[in-house]
């Protein structure tokens, strides 16, 4: 079972990772026919692995097809749904998921909606039905390789468009219907209750937190804490809290059985009771992927109990496993899923090295001893095991995770969580106990944070690898298997050769060779961030926009240069001061403080390296020339005319960065000096219709033309005009919203295009690739 178990996890998890649109065609008789034959040739077991499958395409192309089709984007529509879980809210804007059923689908819309509601928004709970006037648009995120993909988040949410809700007095919330997500009303009624009963006091974030899963009260600060003290997963709903309501329901079962002792006929009925309440409970906690783990064993257990059979951890893990893949698919896609059952799978093995080696030391050691060396032993055998996928979704290890989760895991487990939950099941009830009960877990969880924010103040950091590539973090699973066995290991030092890869990183792996250079264009919407690098140098032009809650610096520039194993970045030059290409820079100055900034405007920025843009400023990296062309002083020139203008020149060809310059900016670079053809030019403001001018476009006459701008962006960037303008001079036209983030490597060979990164990275979420493209295939001359 648990063999079976890992390959349909396997064979799910490939088939939407790197599957293709066209398998989607296969319709549902051929699946049935293929797996009949899987069981006439070769068992049972794998007719079932052929039918798992078929559930995950079908699954997949039911949400792909359940998209917003663009023909309905960018129009007023008029909704209406209900709200299930719990909005968003910060001082821009409140976000929330909105449930049309199967009034969507009749009306051509997706089932599910993510809309944000721009200030001022009316107060919204969970179980509210609303009518509302949206303006929507297909689920799309940004395409670079590495940083967080909303887009496939959306694919695991089942979230068919996103959008914003329209200004308008048809906006109202209407009459609930009898069986508008009973669970999500009493969840947002509970949660008013305990909020009611805490009064905002320290703490009372935490507290709603772990208990129904309300943590729009959590800011910024409180989850860098938990980030930085490893304890991140205690505040998510998962099997610990799935285990603490569970608890209590078994411990009193031998006192049912003395009142009623009938009850003791039917075998099971203890965890059959409990698991009553854990599906009550994981309902109100919103069914993660974790909550669904833990209860999907308890129920496999209760059935093994009732059946009288034998009752094993992996087994139960492995069934668990093989529900979850066959109840939701695009679970498995999910960090929380792998993170949960390798969590439990690595402990069921601890288990047994911590029994081995507590048995060696119980002559030397109390019962005391042995329980804090067994507690020691085990949380450092986690901490060892999940390490790999640690590094592997976040890239970074926290130095006080151990210490940090030793301290809080039994405080969670013997204090807080007890009195949480007493006091969320009386509050309603009893609401002078239970509200008594929710402040003192309030008041514990407030001095626990205390005390782990001033070990964080002391000790905590982070640990960044400086090779995070595939090959190593493989490396590290036999380590830590080897460092984990629980029988005598002669070989257990190879775990120190294993990880070396991983400690010896390089700067900048895959990096271009001496002579030449690569030129990343990356994938930050409306706005601008390019990766310049040659043999041992890294340049970054532009940083990217900055969003309404953060920016493209932190969200995709500083983790595609740790991606790449970029340790010192040489230069960042900001081409002027608008947001969409400066918003990013206090991210790459905060991870990059040796770096030196350049730019026309740095008024806004404060770094001690920093100089300004000036025209004729020219070095040399590597035999590859940097030339900066403008702005040019003394002309009067402000606003986009100002930006920076940056040439490449190597062997393998010349790039042109020109910012955001206009019509005026281009006529006095081509008076200043002739402008010289070049092989790449990034299209002078998105595109706008305001740059690009007639002599500006036949003096460059470039082989490639990137239109860095965001999907079905308001300015309608880039300007048909623009594109034919540039597509006439025989250039190839590239949008970084349609393509993703684009990778160019100049060599002996002329300059050439790499990588697209939507058409060579697809992913049943990504949906189906843009039209062909009028370029060279990548890596085509």
């Amino acid at each position: 079972m648990s063999w079976l178990a890992i390959l349909s996890v396997a064979l799910s998890w490939s088939v939407q990772y790197a599957g293709s649109h066209d398998l989607l065609l296969v319709p549902a008789i051929a699946w049935c026919a293929m797996a009949l034959l899987a069981w006439h040739f070769l068992g049972g077991r794998a007719a079932l692995l052929v039918l798992l499958a078929g559930r995950t395409l079908c699954g997949a192309d039911w949400l792909f097809e359940a998209r917003l089709p663009e023909a309905l984007a960018r129009h007023d529509l008029l909704v209406e749904g209900v709200v299930c879980e719990f909005p968003r809210a910060d001082a821009e804007a409140t976000r929330l998921m909105l449930e049309l059923g199967g009034a969507g689908g009749s009306a051509g819309l997706p089932a599910r909606l993510y809309l944000s509601w721009y200030a001022p928004a009316p107060p919204i709970q969970p179980g509210q039905r609303w009518q509302l006037l949206v303006r929507l648009k297909p689920p799309r995120a940004l395409a670079n390789a590495a940083g967080f993909d909303l887009e496939r988040w959306f694919y695991q949410q089942g979230i068919g468009a996103t959008g914003y809700v329209r200004n308008s007095a048809l906006n109202r919330q209407l009459a609930r219907r009898p069986l508008d997500c009973p669970a999500g009303l009493l969840r947002g009624r509970l949660a008013e209750r305990m909020k009611h009963a805490l009064a905002g006091r320290p703490g009372a974030a935490y507290v709603l937190g772990m208990t129904v899963a309300e943590r729009t009260g959590l800011d910024q600060a409180d989850w860098e804490l938990m980030r930085r003290t490893g304890i991140s997963h205690l505040l998510a709903i998962s099997g610990f809290h799935i285990a603490m309501v569970a608890a209590p329901v078994l411990l009193l079962v031998p006192w049912l059985l003395r009142l009623w002792p009938a009850l003791a006929l039917r075998p099971g009925i203890g965890p059959g009771l409990a698991l009553v309440v854990a599906t009550f409970y994981s309902a109100l906690a919103g069914f993660g992927v974790s909550v669904l783990r833990a209860l999907l064993m308890l129920g496999v257990a209760t059935v093994l109990v009732w059946q009288r059979r034998h009752l094993a951890g992996f087994r139960v893990l492995a069934l668990a496993a093989l529900l979850i893949t066959w109840l939701d698919p695009p679970a498995v896609l999910a960090a929380g899923f792998w993170l949960s059952f390798a969590g439990v799978a690595w402990l069921l093995l601890a288990a047994h090295a911590t029994r081995s080696a507590t048995r060696q030391a119980a002559g030397a050691l109390g019962r005391g001893g042995l329980a804090i060396l067994a507690l020691l032993r085990l949380q450092l055998l986690l901490g060892i095991g999940l390490a790999p996928l640690t590094l592997n979704y976040f890239g970074e290890l926290s130095w006080l995770s151990p210490l940090g989760n030793l301290v809080a895991v039994p405080a969670f487990a013997f204090v807080l969580m007890p009195l949480a939950l007493g006091g969320a099941a009386l509050v309603g009830i009893l609401p002078g106990s239970g509200g008594w009960l929710l402040r003192l877990a309030a008041a514990a969880v407030n001095q626990l944070m205390q005390l782990l924010g001033s070990l964080a103040n002391a000790l905590g950091g982070f640990w960044q690898p400086p090779d995070l590539s595939l090959p190593a973090l493989v490396l590290c699973v036999p380590a830590a298997l080897a460092l984990a066995w629980w029988r005598p290991f002669p070989l257990r030092s190879l775990a120190l050769v294993l990880v070396l890869p991983l400690l010896a990183g390089s700067q900048g792996r895959g990096g271009p060779g001496h002579g030449d250079f690569h030129v990343t264009v990356l994938d930050v919407g409306q706005g601008l961030a390019v990766l310049v690098r040659t043999a041992g140098h890294v340049l970054v032009y532009d940083a990217g926009p900055a969003y309404r809650q953060r920016n493209a610096g932190e969200d995709v520039v500083v983790p595609v240069l740790r991606a790449a194993g970029i340790r010192h970045l040489d230069m960042l030059m900001i081409s002027h001061d608008d947001l969409d290409h400066a918003g990013g820079a206090p991210a790459l100055l905060q991870s990059y403080p040796e770096v030196l900034l350049v730019g026309s405007d740095l008024s806004r920025q404060q770094h001690l390296h920093q100089q300004p843009c000036r025209m004729g400023d020219a070095w040399e990296w590597d035999e590859v020339r940097f030339r900066v062309l403008a702005p040019v002083p003394g002309l009067g020139l402000s606003g986009n005319d100002e930006s920076c203008v940056l040439r490449i020149e190597g062997a393998g060809g010349s790039v042109l960065l020109p910012g955001d310059i206009e019509r005026r900016g281009e006529l006095v670079l081509d008076f200043r000096g002739p402008l010289e053809p070049v092989d790449l030019v990034l299209a002078p403001h998105h595109g706008s219709r305001s740059s690009s001018s007639p002599p500006f476009v036949e003096a460059l006459r470039p082989r490639y033309v990137v239109f860095s701008t965001g999907y079905m962006n308001r300015w309608g960037f880039p300007s048909g005009l623009v594109s034919e303008r540039w597509a006439a001079g025989g250039a190839c036209l590239l949008e970084t919203a349609a393509e993703g983030a684009l990778h160019f490597a100049g060599s002996e060979d002329g300059l050439r295009l790499l990588q697209t990164w939507r058409r060579d990275h697809r992913h049943l979420w990504t949906g189906r690739p843009p039209s062909p493209t009028p370029c060279p295939p990548p890596g085509g001359p």
